[in-house]
């Protein structure tokens, strides 16, 4: 007679296990009925295996200490973080290490057809989390955060991304991964056991036909989207009647420019707070339609800190998207030793890298980053005024002034002195309603650009395997 559990227990925390189904994890979630139930369903399709399968020369890739980074080193060096959606691949900021990581470590060479698939932390299973190689690519190698393998000649490689791409290996694999209190991961045993959907070749190539169409839609309403937030700026100035000069050209004649002691004496002493950059950009804001005054004079910087979230949302800098300023969630922050404060409407601006143009107008109350400002808008509309800050009439200046090259960082003082536009204020809600129509359009545009590739994909795994996956 089988052993029974007791009617009063919750069958949703407590189930009993055979011994004879242990398969050598002992952790509970592994043995999850729901898990079991979803495996079975998925080995009964067509098709269906394992993916060693298909894996020919798989390894992971390499730990180079970080000490060791250098743009002057000739081997680019891949990373999870490089892994971006639609099975695309960042060379935008890689790190380069010397040549010996490339000569002695074969099986981390990244070549063309190669197939990569984040094993560590957050990245497992995300949206970024597998990539596809389909240019060929001199001199790189990957981190060992990464699985690298190509595909046998039965099957086409990209295929094969696509295949790891859907929400049923996802989901296998957030079910298989190794719960581990510094960092979660999946091994090589788990990748390669994954159950995937292998049919024959013409199959695979009426199926890649499809999502290519898919993914060409997706990234034309991408562009369309970009190319409305790439306006803002041009209306934005046209409007203010600010009309920057052209870029110069970074040459060394254009790097050497005179300025009169008496127009240095009072403030900063370096050269590149003079740069002729700022200088021009500083006379098109005040040869504008409209007068204007220092930021100091139109905001209230607000220095309250608390040292406890109190279920508040936070916000560090890796929670604002570059140019848009929208609000990137993540996971939710558990602790602090400080933090800032704000309210709705008022202004977080970054005192860190303002290259990146990460300028928040909060639409809620909570905690931030001490690596923001806190604005509070007192003679300005904050709405405008965000767009304003985010525009290339501030950036262009800012990222002449900031200073250090590790952690470069713009000081409070010129912050404060910055020129800030002053329309009469019916003027700046008009501004700002009519930017936050094109970001809104531009926000639509790339909601059905993603909408459109989730369904393609449960199509896909529909014909695959039913409702497996929900």
């Amino acid at each position: 007679m089988d052993y029974q559990l007791s009617e009063t227990v919750n069958q949703d925390k407590i189930f009993l296990v055979k011994r004879s189904d242990l398969e050598g994890r002992l952790d509970c979630e592994y043995y999850k009925p729901e898990r079991k139930l979803f495996f079975t369903r998925l080995r009964a399709n067509n098709y269906i295996d394992k993916l060693m399968t298909a894996i020919k020369d798989g390894s992971y890739g390499v730990l180079p200490p970080g000490d060791c980074y250098d743009d002057c080193h000739p081997v680019k060096f891949l990373r999870a973080t490089d892994l971006k959606p639609d099975l695309n691949l960042s060379f935008e900021s890689y790190k380069k290490v010397p040549q010996k990581y490339f000569d002695n470590h074969k099986r981390a060479r990244l070549r063309r057809n190669d197939i990569l698939i984040a094993v560590k932390g957050a990245t497992i299973a995300s949206n970024k989390s597998v990539a596809f190689v389909s240019s060929p690519v001199e001199n790189a190698i990957v981190n060992g955060s990464i699985f690298r393998f190509q595909c046998t000649d039965l099957y086409i490689p990209e295929f094969i991304a696509f295949m790891l791409e859907l929400p049923s290996t996802k989901k296998q694999l957030k079910y298989n991964l190794v719960a581990n209190n510094a960092v979660d991961y999946v091994d090589k045993s788990i990748i390669k056991n994954l159950l995937v959907y292998l049919p024959p070749i013409g199959i695979q190539k009426q199926i890649l036909t499809k999502m290519h169409i898919v993914y060409a839609e997706k990234k034309q309403k991408e562009a369309q989207a970009q190319q409305l937030l790439d306006s803002i700026n041009s209306y934005l100035l046209n409007e203010l009647g600010i009309e920057l000069p052209p870029e110069e050209k970074n040459t060394i004649r254009q790097r050497m420019f005179f300025r009169k002691f008496s127009e240095v004496s009072a403030g900063r002493f370096d050269a590149a707070a003079f740069q002729q950059q700022v200088e021009n950009t500083r006379k098109a804001i005040k040869s504008g339609i409209f007068n204007t005054d220092k930021l100091k004079h139109v905001v209230k910087f607000k220095a309250e800190q608390v040292t406890e979230i109190d279920a508040r949302t936070y916000i560090g800098l890796e929670n604002i998207q570059s140019n848009t300023g929208e609000y990137l969630p993540s996971e939710e922050k558990t602790s602090i030793s400080s933090a800032g404060t704000f309210k709705q409407d008022d202004i977080l601006f970054p005192k860190l890298r303002p290259y990146l143009n990460k300028v928040f107008h909060a639409s809620f109350d909570g905690v931030c980053s001490t690596e923001f400002h806190v604005l509070q808008a007192s003679k300005i509309d904050p709405a405008f005024f965000s767009f304003f800050l985010r525009s290339k009439a501030v950036v262009n200046q800012t990222t002449c002034l900031m200073t250090g090259n590790t952690l470069p960082r713009l000081q409070t003082i010129d912050i404060q002195d910055l020129d800030i536009p002053l329309p009469p204020l019916e003027k700046q809600t008009e501004i700002a309603a009519h930017i936050q129509a094109i970001r809104n359009r531009a926000k639509q545009l790339r909601v059905e650009a993603a909408a459109g590739l989730e369904q393609a994909k449960r199509e896909v795994e529909a014909m695959i395997i039913g409702e497996t996956s929900h």
